[in-house]
């Protein structure tokens, strides 16, 4: 019985470490891809000056 609640305990745990894993994964290529966005609009945007 005490052999079954700690395989269930770690097996939540490694559920829960997952899950938190991948929303850092997440929160950070979130922020990744905008930082790029911002720097391809910048980019973007001074391009004609720089044409002139």
């Amino acid at each position: 019985m005490e052999e079954t609640s700690r395989k269930s305990l770690i097996t939540a745990i490694e559920i829960v470490l997952l899950l938190v894993i991948l929303y850092i994964i997440a929160v950070f290529l979130t922020g990744y891809l905008e930082s790029i966005e911002g720097e391809v609009i910048a980019t973007v945007l001074n391009a004609p000056q720089l044409l002139i």
